[in-house]
């Protein structure tokens, strides 16, 4: 995505989100895991290697609007994705989180954030908890 602004050309920074419910079937419960990724996530595009502008040292993981983690997107070494999982907060069938992701510091090359606006560089997406007949909780002893 590239965009015109006074003559120069403005980059899509922005960061990736992925989410999905799965059990635990060690506990019953219902997780959330996510996998938060810069645009570029192999860092092979000119721009991102000559300017280095996909590293952000300041990258957030929200569910529901309650921050759940946080990192950095960096060259060297190249880390350009946040991962991890959490426990869904209401463990009942039919229960939607709204799990969101971007950039709280600027980007290497000065772009500034625009986070929480979703679209821009913050990006959310919807799970829902379906029912998983594997995921009970244990019997108790």
């Amino acid at each position: 995505m590239l965009a015109l602004t006074l003559g120069q050309a403005v980059l899509a920074h922005h960061v990736n989100i992925e989410a999905a419910v799965k059990c635990d079937a060690t506990t019953g419960k219902y997780n959330i895991e996510y996998r938060a990724s810069t645009w570029n996530e192999s860092f092979d595009d000119p721009q991102c290697i000559e300017n280095f502008n996909c590293e952000n040292p300041d990258i957030r993981i929200f569910l529901d609007d309650v921050q759940i983690d946080s990192g950095a997107f960096t060259f060297e070494p190249k880390v350009y994705e946040i991962t991890g999982s959490v426990e869904a907060p209401d463990q009942t069938v039919g229960t939607s989180y709204v799990v969101g992701a971007g950039p709280f510091a600027p980007w290497a090359d000065g772009t500034l954030p625009d986070a929480p606006v979703v679209d821009g560089q913050y990006r959310e997406t919807t799970v829902t908890i379906e029912e998983d007949e594997e995921c009970a909780p244990p019997e108790p002893n």
